[in-house]
Formats: C-alpha cells, sequence, structure tokens
C-alpha cells in the first residue's frame, strides 16, 4: 500500500467568526499547513479549510504494527458490548476473554521509579488532583498509571516479529516484496460472486495469484480501497470511477473511525528529558462530565521527542527537544470515509476522519485539554518546562478560541478502524459477517481492523491481532459452537 496518504479533519469549513488567533496561536497551526503543503490541491468538492495532514502508514513487514507506539491496552469488555449490540455476538466478552488469556504477548512496563523526569511528575501530578494510580494492565477503572508497551529486550515487538518470523520457513507460505495489490479478482458462479485469485504489481509489472479462498488484511484504509478497484462497494461511486459494479456494498469505505487527539506542546527546561528515552511512559484515563460510566478520555504524557524527526515541528518548537500532553477522545462518535480518486493502485486515497464532527466529540476534547493544561500547569511539570508553545490561558478559558485552535490541529491517532464494518443480516451499511466473511461473496474473508464496528477505548494494537487469531482459528475450523 501507499506508505502515506493525505488525511482531513473533517469536511467542513473553518468558522471564521470569533476573535482572531494570535501570532503565538498561529506558529502551531503551522505544524499542520506546512504538512498539508506536501499533499497537493484539495480535489474539487472536497474539505474547504478543514486541516490537512499526512496519514503516514507502516509500509513493511508487520505494517503499521512497525512503527507504532507500541502501547499494548486490551479493549474493554464495555467495548465489546458495542460490537455485540450491533449484531455481532460471537465478540460478547464471554467469548472473546478466553482468547485473549491466550495471547502470547511480550509485555514490557517501566517501574515507577524507573520513570523519565517529566513522565514522573506527570504521574504525581495527577494524584495529587485526586486521581487514583491504576494498573494499566487491569480493568477499565479510571486513573493514571504506567503505560505496558508490546516491546521485549527494548524493541519493539510488531506483527511479523511475533507471527511471521517462526512461519518463514513454512512450505506453503511465499513472501512477496516490491508487491502493491491492485485488485481481487471474481467471476459468478452458481447465482454467486466467486474470488479466484489476486492481481497485483510485483516490481511494476502485472501478475495473479489464484486462489480457493482470499483473506484481506490490508489494513482500514487499503482494504476497503482494494474492494472498490475490484468492483465492490457503492455502485454509484464505482460508477463515478469508471468500474464495473459486481457486488453493491454501500458501506464499503463508510464509518471510518480514528481516536481524535490534540496537544499541548512545551519546550522541557535542560535536564527534564533526554533524547532516546520511551516518548509514552504513563497515561491518565478518566471519564467525561458527560460519561455515565465509561472512561471516554485519555491523556498522554510525551517526552523527550526529537524535533528533528518531525521538520514542521521543529520549526513550531524552535528547540532540538519537545514534550507534552495529547488529549484523545477515547469513544468517539463522528464518523469518516476513504474516497478513491480514480482506479490507479499507486494512486493514494483520500481520507476524510470528520474527526471531531460530533458536538460531544468537541465538548469532550474541550473538557480533556482544560484538564491537560491544568496538570501542564501544575507546579511539578512547570519546574520542568521552559515554556509552552502556541496555548495560553485566554485559549483555554474561551470556548470560541478553544474551538477555533482545536479544530486547526486536532488529528487522528492513527488508530483507523471501521471501514469495513460487520453486521448483522439486513445491515444495510455491513460489509462482512461476524466472522470476517464478505457479505454476497463465498470465499473471501476480511481479518484487520476495518471490520470493527464501533472503535474500542484504547489503542488498537492489541485489538487487531486478536482479530487476526480469532478468525485465522474460525478458518481453520477449530471453533467449536462459536467458541475456542
Amino acid at each position: 500500500p501507499p506508505s502515506h496518504t493525505g488525511a482531513l479533519s473533517g469536511d467542513f469549513a473553518s468558522d471564521d467568526e470569533g476573535e482572531p488567533l494570535s501570532e503565538q496561536q498561529r506558529r502551531i497551526a503551522r505544524v499542520f499547513q506546512l504538512a498539508s503543503s506536501r499533499l497537493g490541491k484539495m480535489p474539487a468538492g472536497g474539505a474547504g479549510s478543514a486541516a490537512r495532514f499526512p496519514y503516514p502508514l507502516g509500509k513493511t513487514m508487520g505494517g503499521s504494527s512497525a512503527i507504532n507506539g507500541g502501547l499494548a491496552l486490551h479493549a474493554r469488555p464495555e467495548d465489546y458490548a458495542t460490537w455485540t449490540a450491533a449484531g455481532n455476538d460471537w465478540w460478547s466478552w464471554e467469548r472473546v476473554r478466553p482468547s485473549i488469556d491466550r495471547m502470547d504477548l511480550p509485555l514490557e512496563t517501566n517501574a515507577p521509579e524507573g520513570l523519565a523526569r517529566c513522565q514522573e511528575a506527570f504521574l504525581a501530578t495527577c494524584r495529587e488532583m485526586g486521581h487514583d494510580q491504576v494498573d494499566l494492565r487491569q480493568g477499565t477503572a479510571g486513573g493514571v498509571g504506567v503505560i505496558p508497551k508490546s516491546f521485549e529486550n527494548g524493541q519493539r515487538v510488531s506483527s511479523s516479529r511475533l507471527y511471521l518470523t517462526a512461519a518463514r520457513r513454512r512450505p506453503n507460505l511465499t513472501i512477496r516484496p516490491c508487491c502493491l495489490v491492485d485488485k481481487l479478482a471474481f467471476e459468478p458462479r452458481n447465482g454467486a460472486l466467486t474470488a479466484n485469485g489476486v492481481e497485483a504489481l510485483v516490481d511494476g509489472q502485472r501478475s495473479r495469484f489464484a486462489g480457493g479462498h482470499v483473506v484481506l488484511c490490508a489494513g482500514t484504509i487499503n482494504s476497503p480501497a482494494i474492494l472498490l478497484r475490484s468492483g465492490v462497494g457503492a455502485g454509484e461511486e464505482i460508477a463515478q470511477l469508471g468500474g464495473e459494479t459486481l457486488l453493491d456494498l454501500p458501506g464499503v469505505g463508510k464509518n471510518l473511525m480514528d481516536h481524535p487527539a490534540v496537544i499541548l506542546w512545551a519546550v522541557p527546561v535542560a535536564g527534564a528529558c533526554r533524547a532516546g528515552e520511551t516518548v509514552h511512559q504513563v497515561m491518565l484515563q478518566r471519564r467525561s462530565a458527560a460519561s455515565a460510566a465509561l472512561c471516554d478520555q485519555q491523556l498522554f504524557m510525551l517526552s523527550g521527542l526529537v524535533t528533528a524527526t518531525l521538520p514542521p515541528l521543529r520549526d513550531v518548537v524552535g528547540a532540538d527537544l519537545a514534550i507534552g500532553i495529547s488529549a484523545v477522545v477515547a469513544t468517539p462518535t463522528s464518523r469518516g470515509r476513504i474516497e478513491l480518486l480514480d482506479l490507479d493502485p499507486t494512486r493514494e486515497p483520500r481520507i476524510y476522519l470528520n474527526c471531531l464532527r460530533e458536538a460531544a466529540d468537541l465538548r469532550r476534547m474541550m473538557e480533556g485539554l482544560r484538564e491537560a493544561w491544568r496538570i501542564l500547569n501544575g507546579e511539578r511539570l512547570a519546574a520542568n518546562t521552559e515554556r509552552v508553545v502556541g496555548w495560553d490561558q485566554s485559549i483555554i478559558d474561551a470556548d470560541p478560541l478553544l474551538e477555533r485552535v482545536i479544530r486547526t490541529t486536532v488529528r487522528g491517532a492513527w488508530h483507523p478502524v471501521g471501514t469495513l464494518r460487520m453486521g448483522r443480516e439486513g445491515d444495510a451499511m455491513a460489509v462482512v459477517d461476524q466472522r470476517g466473511r464478505l457479505l454476497g461473496c463465498t470465499n473471501v474473508t476480511v481479518a484487520d481492523g476495518s471490520i470493527m464496528p464501533v472503535i474500542p477505548s484504547v489503542p488498537t494494537s492489541l485489538t487487531c491481532p486478536l482479530i487476526g487469531e480469532r478468525i485465522a482459528a474460525d478458518l481453520r475450523g477449530l471453533s467449536r459452537n462459536g467458541d475456542e
């Protein structure tokens, strides 16, 4: 798949009313403006002046699991309850829990006494503000704790390292580098649609691979793109692209969800952090005023970030190292979509995240940022901070200003899900059933984050391999009455 593709925070135009942004406030927005300049012109009828930014995808063995932060948090029972409510009882907590218990994952967690200085200050400040200290590996209780990581001996454990390394010598496995999948090859058979192979560009040359059963796991962005190029999706959209509709499934590419994030950046004082330390170590999970039960907000402390690795950030921060607090809406209700610009497999799709499109998501982000601001300006972190970049009390206090800065700087957390969502029979927007089987087709299964009907309230790096493990077991016929 393309390694980078353009994303937009929404398909709305920015509000030009209200107080003008100060020069300091505009500097932080430049991070996204500079990044957006690399994406080219907006398509006709696009997102107006919505925030635009690159959306990197892992183009290597293991995909994005090879480049993510390695945060290792399992989805909660409440998350799976939303899947069950959408007609997917195979994903009830009672059925999923045994699979979670069997996952053999190497996990590392920093001891509290081994935290970086800024991370330790964040943890202590949260406790002084009345937040409990919790074990983030256990349960769903709100509080602050040390983040478990998919690391072993300090090295990230990607899906490739976890699953593929041991399988490389199998005679029934072939790994093809420099291979870009274009589409699935379909044929009608006995009144149903059947896949008989995959078409791909290998070293730029078109090749075809035959198969009796196709498992599609190209990820939330590229799996729907492959299906759309194959003629599976909303008939009107495929016709506009000049393709032939083989299977009219209007949900393909819709229901895109990601965790919206806004970061309060700051410059650390000398000695407060160092290059090379783990950027994510501590997290606060909390309930917003609108939530009756679920922890729907997360605040991540970021430290030791080398700004040279992100040139636009270096331009804005004006220092070699940055720290910050990332505010995340953990249970967003806003939905986006992906669109193809044409049927060329080398052309990147357009991503509309629609972050904070729903008013409730915006309110929760505002509340989370105000909590992050209080923590960042507490005595402990203030002692480790030379200056805060782009934010001041006037923005935090005024709803119109805060909303404008949020809409300018919001991005996704690179946890995309939902674009081929599973659902019950009769659900017009469902694309697969609860075991990943493509509706209307006899032999295609989807096994990646695109089938999630609702995004989990935690980073998705453990939920995606769980989907793979359960569907793989089902395909091998190991399940008994729906349970492994």
